[in-house]
């Protein structure tokens, strides 16, 4: 899903509260058209950022905005991110729907590295308390939520 403005401003309100080991990697899970993973790229500019995108329309516009805007800490892959390396990860970004949200939290965020934080915008874990959240103003009026790998069940 296109990520709005309004929800970028709250997200950027949660990266706040971040902190990344220098040597930490940044993914988009499911990065669309690349939006958010280019926010997340000019935020942090000293941090490599993988945006993965299994589908073929919105992964080749990304790929054609890097190519026409690049950022040199930004890279996209057409690769199903469930069998994706993530062992150096220090921050996760995602917006799926509830059965995405849902795997992503049954399957990740147990193998996530114990420093990592993940942002999860609109839907949130059931079984996961997050350790901040913030209305959001997008398209589905609900929240997002940042949470740290580490199950709370």
């Amino acid at each position: 899903m296109p990520t709005t403005p309004n929800e970028k401003g709250d997200v950027a309100r949660l990266l706040k509260e971040v902190t990344l080991l220098p040597t930490a990697s940044i993914v988009d899970l499911g990065s669309g058209w690349g939006g958010m993973a280019r926010f997340l790229a000019k935020t942090y500019p000293d941090h490599p950022v993988i945006g993965y995108e299994e589908s073929w329309f919105p992964y080749l516009i990304s790929k054609w905005m890097q190519w026409i805007r690049p950022l040199s800490n930004l890279t996209f892959k057409k690769e199903n991110f469930y069998r994706a390396d993530l062992s150096k990860v220090g921050l996760v970004y995602c917006y799926l729907f509830r059965a995405g949200a849902l795997r992503v939290e049954k399957e990740l965020l147990p193998k996530l590295p114990a420093t990592a934080q993940l942002i999860s915008l609109a839907f949130a874990f059931p079984n996961t308390i997050p350790i901040r959240q913030v209305p959001t103003m997008g398209l589905w009026n609900g929240a997002a939520y940042l949470y740290n790998s580490t199950r709370a069940d």
